[in-house]
């Protein structure tokens, strides 16, 4: 007759699975509220409330605001731009097609995913727009040295150029309208225009009449 094994002993706190669920409306609530009209404003005790928790808890896996944002950043948008980086890195050998397609894409995301909006411009946001300028500057640099692009141009400048092009018209959130997706597109035009063209139209030399 086999002999029972004593149970475990229970480790001291919550259980994992409710840690998990607990943690997970606190995220899910506070990208409710991030997407919100007083997103600005977003604070710990509201995103508890909203998530059906005490703030002790909140602040039990968070800390602080700071906290909760880097957590939601890092979980709940960061993937979009992993995958993003990655679509762009293999289009890499063709940098100037490459910053076509980052600038499209980017552009594109930030206006059909006001969450993803949000988060890009927020200052816990810094290591995703470090990446992306990373990566702006190695698709520069390498267009610069294939001939493709000026080489009398900063990457570093006009990476940043390029990021607060996409990025930067949608901090009024009032200015993308109700039609998102077509602002997207007409975005990313002129964006690309003024990749390849540049803002200032080339003068001809004017020639004499008697030539």
């Amino acid at each position: 007759m086999a002999i029972p094994r004593p149970a475990a002993p229970r480790g001291r706190g919550r259980p994992r699975s409710s840690r998990n669920l607990q943690r997970g409306r606190l995220l899910q609530a506070a990208r409710e509220l991030l997407i919100g009209p007083k997103g600005h404003d977003l604070a710990l005790r509201q995103v508890a409330l909203r998530a059906g928790v005490t703030p002790a808890l909140a602040h039990y896996y968070f800390a602080n605001r700071d906290g909760l944002l880097a957590a939601l950043i890092n979980e709940r948008a960061a993937p979009a731009i992993d995958d993003l980086a990655s679509a762009v890195q293999v289009r890499a050998a063709q940098p100037v097609g490459a910053l076509t397609f980052l600038m499209q894409r980017l552009t594109s995301l930030v206006a059909s995913d006001i969450f993803l909006g949000r988060c890009m411009l927020l200052p816990a946001a810094q290591p995703l727009r470090d990446r992306l300028r990373a990566l702006l500057r190695e698709l520069l640099q390498h267009a610069q040295t294939a001939g493709q692009l000026r080489a009398d141009l900063s990457p570093d400048y006009l990476g940043d150029a390029l990021l607060g092009l996409c990025l930067f018209p949608f901090l009024d959130t009032s200015a993308a309208g109700s039609k998102p997706g077509e602002r997207a597109v007409a975005l990313t035009l002129q964006h690309v225009a003024l990749l390849q063209d540049g803002i200032v139209r080339a003068q001809r030399p004017r020639q004499d009449a008697g030539s």
